[in-house]
């Protein structure tokens, strides 16, 4: 049997991203398309606890769902692709960039986390650009990772990658770790005549953004290299160091407390 992609996106099933990606993994594999049926971008790792989900079948192996992007992911291995889940999760490829800071807010990164979650490699594909067009630049570098995926890959491997498209093809793939970069945001209100405010979320000024210029990160590989970055990360939250210094710090003052008392 021919091994299973699972690909899906918090931009929606009607994305453009989506589109190429699900058509070019199936040079690779059988492909499976489970999305949400609108945008759901910035949800992270929510998923819908307390309100029902519809899920409605447009093709063979297409879906779009009322839920969130990690829904997508339940609903794919508990209930469509039961009897036989996906070797590989591939997210994207999503409208603007997923780097640094962002793999914590981001719907895209969430779907292959989850994935990794559940022992199945996650691959998250992000093009840096908010108005770009260039989502061909990310097929190559998709097609080559799934594939080595599917045959080599480890259980709960979770990678993310962010495709840069300032007009001209990418120079390369950098192995790089998490950057750190800075948002100017704001909370923007709009009243209404005779009704409560109104409030969102928005980013201030021009100059809203600017990132840590630390060689080797993802910041740097793709917005002043011109290069893919392919960020590998870990579900593993545990912080080995804060808990060693913690223990010594708790130890002192228990000790300190019970020699006043």
């Amino acid at each position: 049997m021919r091994k299973r992609i699972l690909v899906s996106n918090d931009d929606g099933i009607e994305a453009e991203g989506l589109q190429v990606l699900a058509a070019a993994l199936e040079e690779v594999a059988e492909v499976w398309v489970v999305a949400p049926e609108g945008e759901r971008s910035g949800n992270s790792h929510a998923l819908s606890l307390h309100r029902p989900m519809r899920v409605t079948q447009l093709r063979p192996r297409w879906f779009k769902l009322s839920g969130t992007p990690v829904d997508c992911v339940f609903m794919a291995f508990l209930k469509l692709m039961k009897e036989t889940p996906p070797h590989v999760v591939v997210s994207g490829i999503n409208h603007g960039a997923n780097l640094a800071s962002d793999v914590f807010y981001s719907g895209t990164v969430a779907i292959a986390r989850e994935a990794a979650l559940r022992g199945v490699p996650g691959i998250a594909l992000s093009l840096a650009s908010k108005v770009g067009t260039h989502f061909e630049y990310a097929l190559p570098t998709a097609r080559r990772l799934s594939a080595w995926a599917l045959e080599n890959a480890a259980p709960g491997l979770l990678l993310n990658v962010n495709i840069p498209d300032n007009g001209t093809p990418p120079e390369g793939e950098a192995l790089t770790r998490l950057g750190v970069h800075h948002y100017r945001f704001e909370i923007v209100e709009k009243k209404e005549a005779e009704a409560p405010p109104h409030y969102w979320l928005g980013l201030r000024g021009e100059l809203h953004y600017r990132h840590e210029p630390t060689p080797g990160t993802d910041c740097v590989a793709v917005y002043e290299h011109n290069q893919i970055s392919i960020t590998p990360l870990s579900v593993d939250a545990n912080d080995e160091q804060a808990m060693a210094s913690l223990k010594i710090q708790l130890e002192t003052h228990w000790k300190n407390t019970k020699n006043t008392n």
